[in-house]
């Protein structure tokens, strides 16, 4: 089982026949990567291949009410990132 980051890099490095630096190197950069693309668009997706697809959603700003005293609240503008397999990963791991 894969529960943190020194497990998905052994496994990395295992199946790429790489060295666990290696490995922690290359998903340092994805991570890298996906956050830095995330950041510069507004609404963007990012695809994995076979894996699946991360997109980003612009929540706009709006006011809402304190359920207490009824106090307008400001919401600010944010962004949301949901994840999404690709229908053929859940094929492959169901195999």
């Amino acid at each position: 089982m894969i529960t943190s980051i020194n497990d998905l890099c052994k496994a990395l490095s295992k199946e790429a026949e790489i060295t666990q630096a290696e490995a922690k190197r290359i998903l340092d950069a994805l991570s890298n990567v996906v956050i830095n693309e995330a950041k510069s668009a507004d609404e963007t997706k990012i695809i994995l291949p076979k894996i699946g697809t991360f997109k980003v959603n612009v929540r706009q700003a709006y006011t809402a009410r304190n359920p207490k005293n009824g106090d307008p609240i400001d919401v600010p503008a944010s962004k949301k990132m949901t994840f999404k397999t690709f229908p053929n990963f859940v094929d492959m791991i169901n195999k």
